[in-house]
């Protein structure tokens, strides 16, 4: 993939989201929606901001980050 974890804020976002179960909540998202809507993306960025108390922005850019790791685009 693409991904390159260039900045400092990236890989505190990661630590963050792995910590938080986010890897896990976007695995299984991946499974259920191979590509997602912008329904299901909003959907997924709620629900992190509602279990972990991620902004909304840190939400959408680690699910970015994350996605990118698997090849699934937003």
């Amino acid at each position: 993939g693409n991904y390159r974890p260039e900045y400092k804020d990236d890989c505190r976002l990661l630590e963050k989201a792995a910590r938080s179960g986010l890897g896990l909540i976007v695995l299984q998202y991946i499974r259920q929606y191979a590509s997602p809507s912008d329904y299901e993306a909003d959907r997924l960025s709620s629900e992190l901001c509602n279990r972990s108390g991620f902004s909304r922005k840190e939400a959408e850019r680690a699910i970015r980050l994350y996605g990118d790791m698997v090849g699934w685009s937003l």
